[in-house]
């Protein structure tokens, strides 16, 4: 009940729109610091919602996906280039979309991350990932 309230409330961009909104959302976001968003062939990937960050929260309410829909060029490229033999750098690993497109590619993948505030959902987002591994900076 309370995620159709929030995806609904979040959709209608509450936070940003009425006078009070971005306090609310921030209350009902509180103790949402790891929330697993689904992807159809892929294993959950981790957001943290309390920071309101537009990323997250899009990805929150599209929930499930369907497909990675991030920068789909890229993703396009990274299909035609990257081989099963590969070992592939995820440099700024973020949140964990190329990663995750990565783990399906490649043979191993190793994934950085400079922001200590995303590094616990990505270990998460990480940890389903047979062939991934995170390394701290």
């Amino acid at each position: 009940m309370k995620s159709v309230l929030l995806k609904t409330l979040l959709r209608k961009r509450i936070h940003d729109r009425v006078r009070g909104g971005h306090k609310l959302s921030r209350y009902l976001t509180r103790n949402m610091d790891s929330i697993p968003i689904r992807i159809d062939s892929h294993p959950p990937l981790y957001v943290d919602l309390r920071s309101l960050d537009e990323h997250a929260v899009q990805l929150f309410i599209a929930d499930p996906l369907p497909a990675i829909n991030h920068e789909k060029s890229l993703t396009e490229l990274f299909n035609r280039v990257i081989r099963p033999t590969d070992v592939v750098f995820d440099v700024g690993a973020n949140l964990g979309l190329h990663t995750l497109t990565f783990a399906r590619l490649a043979k191993d993948v190793v994934a950085f991350e400079p922001n200590p505030s995303l590094t616990p959902n990505l270990r998460k987002t990480i940890a389903n990932l047979k062939m991934a591994t995170l390394c701290d900076v």
